[in-house]
């Protein structure tokens, strides 16, 4: 490969991988790399997931969403909006109906315990024949 042709491709596949590292993109696993991304659940008849968020110092459970099967839930934490507070981070989440929806904006939120006194739990639920026939 002469040398223009190999520096042009460095330079168009770099382009590529900053533009889909530095969006928001709601995928399966999340974008990759260390950082405030949104998580992504997928539910599907086979898998359906339940996802909860627990306040570590409590114990106690302060959000749960049974993801319905075909249906995507996506999760992002704000941290401090809500300084002096004991839920002081912010979460916004939405269902998108459209499991294969990679943007979009978040239509709810709710307090959340701050990054140091949170966790999020994923249980996947026993499949169902209703929603695994889609009835």
């Amino acid at each position: 490969m002469p040398r223009t042709t190999r520096t042009l491709a460095m330079t168009l596949i770099s382009a590529a991988l900053s533009a889909g590292l530095g969006g928001c993109f709601y995928t399966r696993g999340g974008p990759w790399y260390s950082g405030d991304a949104p998580l992504t659940y997928v539910s599907t008849p086979m898998s359906p997931k339940t996802v909860s968020v627990v306040d570590t110092r409590t114990g106690e459970t302060v959000w749960s969403m049974d993801v319905p099967a075909g249906k995507k839930l996506v999760v992002k934490f704000d941290e401090g909006e809500r300084e002096g507070q004991t839920l002081s981070a912010v979460m916004r989440w939405r269902l998108f109906d459209d499991p294969g929806a990679i943007r979009g904006k978040m239509t709810n939120e709710t307090p959340a315990p701050p990054v140091s006194a949170r966790r999020v739990d994923m249980t996947l639920r026993s499949p169902s024949v209703a929603e695994s026939t889609g009835g």
